[in-house]
């Protein structure tokens, strides 16, 4: 099984794919496939001073009330709506992922 996804699909692909592999115990192989949804943060100040992005996936978090499945790891070493960013929980992902992300995103490279 290949489970992927693109741009947010692609933050829940990496989000999501232990808990899916662990749905499937029997299947021979099981890879994650993130297509652009590697959002950083840190990386966006705005004229207001602060980070938008950072702002912006907080209210994600806190809004649809997803802090319980982010990454328990990461929420033991910071802040668990800093755990919604890939760059603070992919290196708990135990299941081989595949990244692939545009340098011409400006989403992403902002």
């Amino acid at each position: 099984i290949l489970f992927a996804g693109g741009s947010a699909g692609g933050l829940a692909a990496m989000l999501h794919c232990d808990m899916l592999r662990s749905m499937v115990p029997n299947v021979g192989r099981f890879k994650c496939f993130a297509d652009a949804g590697f959002f950083l943060a840190g990386t966006n100040e705005s004229v207001f001073g602060y980070d938008f992005r950072e702002h912006q996936f907080d209210n994600v978090v806190l809004k649809h009330e997803i802090a319980k499945y982010l990454p328990e790891e990461c929420k033991t070493q910071m802040n668990p709506n800093l755990c919604f960013f890939p760059q603070n929980f992919i290196q708990y992902i135990k299941t081989p992922l595949f990244l692939a992300e545009s340098s011409i995103d400006s989403y992403q490279v902002i």
